[in-house]
């Protein structure tokens, strides 16, 4: 019976332990999430902190947008976060744009983990979101630091609306 219980407490604290860890990955991948949004982000003429901006990926990372494209055949764009920063830094400060996370979902596997975050996009020359979609993050925990492998995203469409993927979720 002794045994039993020791068995019994000892699973419990590994469990425990596990579920900690879980926690305390969750909120560092969520810090990491929210430096990707606030990174963009600026006001008109405003820099961004591209080196900051940099050390959230991993060496080989890459980005993508996914549309639609023609008569409804899905197309992509694949880019580095070097290419990404010389396309759209230019850009972003032009409009003054911001990026706002409205949903967040994470499910981690040991050291890999993968998100899904919905987000409006709004500029300084529009009322109310100019953009809205999600992104789908593939996130990699090395050498005790969470690093984005990948960054794949969609724009909101009219057959595909942001807040239809996340039904159901606490907000």
């Amino acid at each position: 019976m002794i045994r039993y219980l020791m068995a019994a407490g000892a699973a419990l604290m590994v469990m425990t332990s596990a579920q900690a860890q879980d926690l305390s990955d969750e909120a560092a991948i969520g810090a990491l999430v929210e430096r990707v949004y606030s990174v963009i982000s600026g006001d008109v003429g405003e820099q961004r902190d591209w080196d900051a901006f940099r050390d959230l990926y991993t060496d080989n990372a890459i980005m993508g947008q996914v549309s639609p494209g023609p008569e409804g055949h899905g197309r992509a764009v694949f880019l580095t976060p070097e290419d990404y920063i010389a396309r759209s830094g230019p850009v972003l400060m032009e409009i003054g744009f911001h990026e706002v996370e409205t949903h967040r979902e994470v499910n981690i596997y040991g050291e890999l983990a993968h998100v899904r975050t919905g987000y409006e996009g709004f500029r300084a020359d529009q009322d109310g979101p100019y953009v809205a979609g999600i992104n789908f993050l593939t996130v990699m925990k090395i050498e005790g630091q969470w690093k984005i492998a990948a960054i794949i995203w969609r724009p909101q469409s009219e057959d595909w609306p942001v807040a239809a993927q996340f039904e159901g979720e606490a907000d």
